[in-house]
């Protein structure tokens, strides 16, 4: 009996566990696409956000049945501010990686939930725990790192260089990325009625909208044409399985597992493409990683060792 019990409460954690690093798998060669496609940063924004959003838009209308576009159409202020932050994450994701190196980018991005928390903190009130807030500082310790190495501000900088015209820009344009996704899910979180699809598809065609008045849409070959398609496709359906994978895991076992994109996508355009990070940016993304992991890990056995008095008080 108890195992059968232990066995029917393990299901949903295995299929939200398989749903985040199916995800994850899925997102990782988004940036590997990125650096294949032969075009400017507004063209290819302009594209990659236009194909992701109808994309979601067409899975978000499967799932959902008769009345999704009323309750895409219904999304609420809440809604909206969440929609303008993730249109924010999606522009300046492109410019990010169009600007520095893809390991540069993809550390700095994964420190996002730790941005989360401080806003909790800083405008809803929610206590954070102490591991976060090393976290917190750890992250930032080894941004300041990745930033200095690349500015040049460090002795002994090189071993490898982050690939872009201008990598301190493009560091920035990573840290709005993670600012603005840690906002949006604060927004998500705190509003319950809100969910991250509708706010995606609405992202998407905003930042479009602003990404044509500069971009040469037309002007691109099928090449990259082709990659811009299937990152289209890849890219929706990875965030459709992120988005939903924390109603059946624990949200630190999610996050645990998004931290697989930040060593797998270095590692595919580091194997295809030979680039090669910094000696910085290796080392301030051991910190980001360490930090990261620590307080995934900590949270975890926190919300294990919660559940299980919740339990022993039900049993008595």
């Amino acid at each position: 009996m108890a195992a059968q019990q232990l066995s029917a409460a393990a299901t949903p954690q295995t299929k939200g566990m398989a749903m985040a690093a199916l995800g994850v798998l899925i997102l990782a060669p988004d940036t590997l696409m990125l650096r294949l496609i032969e075009a400017d940063a507004f063209t290819v924004a302009f594209w990659r956000n236009l194909l992701v959003a109808t994309n979601i838009l067409v899975l978000y209308a499967v799932v959902e049945g008769p009345g999704w576009f009323g309750k895409l159409r219904h999304i609420g202020p809440a809604g909206l501010l969440a929609a303008a932050l993730f249109a924010v994450n999606q522009m300046a994701f492109v410019f990010a990686v169009a600007n520095t190196g893809v390991a540069n980018v993809l550390l700095i991005v994964a420190t996002a939930p730790l941005f989360a928390a401080l806003f909790s903190r800083l405008f809803l009130g929610e206590a954070t725990a102490g591991r976060t807030w090393l976290a917190i500082f750890g992250a930032l310790a080894g941004m300041a790192v990745i930033f200095a190495g690349e500015a040049g501000l460090l002795v002994g900088t090189g071993g490898g260089a982050a690939v872009g015209p201008n990598p301190l820009l493009g560091n920035l344009c990573a840290l709005a990325v993670a600012v603005a996704l840690g906002g949006a899910f604060t927004v998500v979180r705190r509003r319950r009625e809100v969910t991250s699809l509708p706010c995606m598809v609405l992202a998407g065609y905003v930042s479009a909208f602003v990404m044509i008045w500069f971009a040469s849409p037309f002007v691109m070959d099928s090449v990259s044409f082709g990659w811009q398609v299937t990152m289209g496709v890849t890219v929706a359906c990875a965030f459709a399985l992120i988005t939903t994978a924390p109603r059946f895991a624990p949200s630190p076992v999610v996050s645990l597992m998004l931290l697989l994109e930040a060593v797998l996508g270095p590692l595919l355009v580091w194997a295809l493409l030979t680039e090669v990070p910094s000696r910085w940016a290796l080392l301030g993304g051991a910190i980001v990683l360490t930090a990261l992991l620590t307080q995934g890990l900590g949270e975890l056995l926190a919300q294990r060792r919660r559940s299980g008095q919740s339990r022993a008080a039900v049993s008595r």
